[in-house]
This record gives structure tokens, C-alpha cells and sequence, in this order.
């Protein structure tokens, strides 16, 4: 039997590969429907923050009036802006193998010394 590309799909999907308008027309609806619900998540977005900027107005109204409150919020520190060392991750200490049981090899990330990570200013204590 030849070995071709129809033959290599009919064996996987038992048939003759979608012609590319059928493709298409499947795309097509499945994209309508990716749209229409976006659409719907978008109009429920919407009427949330609609929702919780009904909620908070008060509590905006009171700090707005309040100069403590108002400075104290002028003045405070975005919660995102921090700016944290991460811990050198623990790695085991593993060899270079090529074993056979299912074909593969283990390749170990390279070891880096600490005082390269000290020079580097990545040193953690």
C-alpha cells in the first residue's frame, strides 16, 4: 500500500479528508459562536461594574468629602508595584543518562556557583 498523505488520514479518520470549503463552513460557525459569546460576556461585564460602581459610590463619596481619608489614599502604594527576590528554586542534583526502557535521555540544568549568583546580585539569603 502507498504510503500518502490520503492514505495516512483515511487510516486515522476512516474517510477522505473535508474538502477546504467544508472546513471553512466550520470555522465560520464556530467563530459565530466564539462572537456571540463574547458578546454575552462583555454585555455582563458591563452591568457589574455598573453594579458595583453603584455599590461603592458612597463609600467614594465619603473619602472624596474626608481630607484624612483622601490624603491617605493619594498617598498609598499601588499593591501591584512590589518588588520581590525569588528564592533560587531547589533542584535535585541528577547525572547525565541515555537510558532504553521508552527511548529517552535526562539532560540536567546546568549548575551555577554561588558566587556567580553573588556577582550577579542574585545571591539570596
Amino acid at each position: 500500500m502507498p504510503r500518502n498523505k490520503l492514505s495516512r488520514v483515511h487510516s486515522l479518520s476512516g474517510g477522505k479528508p473535508l474538502s477546504s470549503a467544508a472546513a471553512l463552513a466550520g470555522m465560520r460557525g464556530l467563530e459565530k459562536e466564539i462572537v456571540a459569546a463574547s458578546g454575552r460576556e462583555w454585555v455582563r461585564q458591563l452591568d457589574a461594574t455598573k453594579r458595583l460602581n453603584k455599590i461603592c459610590a458612597p463609600l467614594i463619596k465619603i473619602i472624596r468629602d474626608d481630607p484624612t481619608s483622601r490624603d491617605h489614599t493619594l498617598h498609598a502604594r499601588p499593591l501591584g508595584n512590589r518588588k520581590r527576590r525569588l528564592p533560587r528554586p531547589i533542584t535535585r542534583k541528577e547525572k547525565e543518562r541515555i537510558y532504553l526502557g521508552s527511548l529517552g535521555a535526562l539532560v540536567p540544568p546546568p549548575t551555577i556557583s554561588r558566587g556567580f549568583l553573588r556577582a550577579a546580585g542574585m545571591l539570596v539569603k
